[in-house]
């Protein structure tokens, strides 16, 4: 696959490279990676029963579990303490909800559903987002965390909510939404757009937005990677095998993956034109394989995290420094120093800055320890017992990687 970094804007250094071979099939011992593994039992509430893939995500003073399946929103306090659960799928219908923690809310944003928009109508949209009147097509929804009483308030959208900007560095916000239409007049389009008090500061990686090849009909959008530190975020664009580092907004090119032939995107990808929809469907249908985009990036000074997807699902690699090595997280194990718990896997699994968090049912260590009597129970969990039999209690799961 070509690389794909744009020097203009950007200053230039050695571009690592990271060797990636999706079908490795070499087993690793999770405990060769992961550390400072740390539990907290959640308090059983009767009548709730979690979905295995239900996520958690840490904030300033609460643990949200999010459970999209069956629709509802769980808030806990850092010690596990049951404080409320949210019916948001009754309350605020199609929309989920997303954590701002710029403001400490979490916000349900999206269409309004009186209203059935088509991609125009997006577009235009997207070219007239300061007309207020757009405003009507829209619903959004915020529960502040700074409110104990965490009720859903509805709120006026705002400009950032129609281009889909988030905070970035600073004050700054960002938009990384990628599409193309004939409804534009200007050709010149940009991956990254960055926005200060809604006005435009600076834009990259310029692309045609008319008749871009790899981005016609396809909605794609670059990804920001954040770490524990505010001005240290790394950019992660489609169907580009680069990864940037973002340094209060300067952006670097610091990795390149390599990868096999049978994933790597083949050159006519990128100035072929598909004649539909359904050719591009079907191109991705035929080669699930291909690389499309890295969702996750976080590295220590021994190893490096990858999130992948590719055409038909995603994958989670480990990068070893030192050897030049990339194992798949379904090919690293859990071992007795770890309670046999496997949680590197992709799903359920969500990182805030140098920690990584998943949920886990209780009843996976219990089972464990029942089976092993000579490993020590964790601190966290020795107090009570009975919680490590309930086959709906749940933990969350803290660890780091190792420096």
């Amino acid at each position: 696959m070509a690389s794909c970094f744009w020097v203009n804007q950007l200053y230039a250094q050695p571009i690592e490279k990271i060797y990636l071979n999706p079908k490795n099939p070499t087993i690793q011992k999770q405990s060769s990676y992961v550390d400072s593994i740390q539990f907290l039992p959640l308090a059983s509430v009767e009548g709730i029963v979690f979905n295995e893939y239900a996520n958690v995500r840490s904030t300033e003073k609460y643990f949200l579990i999010t459970d999209n399946a069956a629709g509802y929103l769980y808030i806990y306090t850092k010690t596990g303490a049951f404080l409320k659960q949210i019916n948001y799928k009754s309350e605020v219908k199609n929309l989920y909800p997303s954590y701002n923690s710029k403001t400490n809310e979490i916000i349900f944003f999206g269409n309004n559903i009186n209203y059935t928009l088509t991609s125009k109508d997006r577009v235009k949209i997207q070219l007239d987002w300061s007309n207020e009147h757009n405003l009507k097509y829209f619903k959004k929804y915020v529960i502040s965390l700074r409110d104990t009483s965490f009720a859903i308030k509805k709120a006026k959208p705002t400009k950032y909510d129609l281009i889909s900007a988030y905070p970035f560095y600073a004050d700054q916000y960002v938009q990384t939404k990628i599409n193309t239409s004939p409804l534009y007049k200007d050709s010149i389009g940009y991956e990254l757009s960055v926005y200060e008090k809604e006005q435009l500061v600076k834009n990259y990686f310029p692309y045609n937005r008319i008749n871009e090849p790899k981005f016609l009909f396809s909605e794609e959008a670059a990804g920001i990677a954040f770490t524990e530190k505010p001005h240290l975020s790394y950019l992660l664009r489609p169907f580009c095998d680069t990864i940037y580092q973002s340094v209060k907004g300067v952006l670097t090119p610091v990795y390149q993956l390599v990868m096999p032939l049978e994933n790597s995107l083949p050159p006519n990808f990128f100035t072929q034109r598909p004649e539909s929809k359904a050719d591009r469907e079907n191109f991705k249908r035929n080669n699930g394989w291909l690389f499309h985009q890295i969702r996750d990036f976080y590295e220590t000074p021994k190893l490096i995290y990858l999130t992948i997807s590719f055409f038909s699902h995603f994958e989670v690699f480990v990068y070893d420094k030192q050897t030049h090595t990339a194992f798949n997280a379904n090919k690293i194990k859990g071992d007795a120093k770890q309670y046999n718990l496997s949680l590197l896997t992709p799903y359920n699994i969500v990182r805030s800055g140098q920690r990584f968090y998943k949920l886990l049912k209780a009843d996976m260590i219990g089972s464990f320890l029942k089976q092993h009597p000579e490993v020590e129970v964790p601190a966290a969990l020795a107090a009570d017992a009975n919680k490590l039999s309930d086959k709906n209690g749940l933990l969350v799961v803290a660890f780091k990687l190792k420096d």
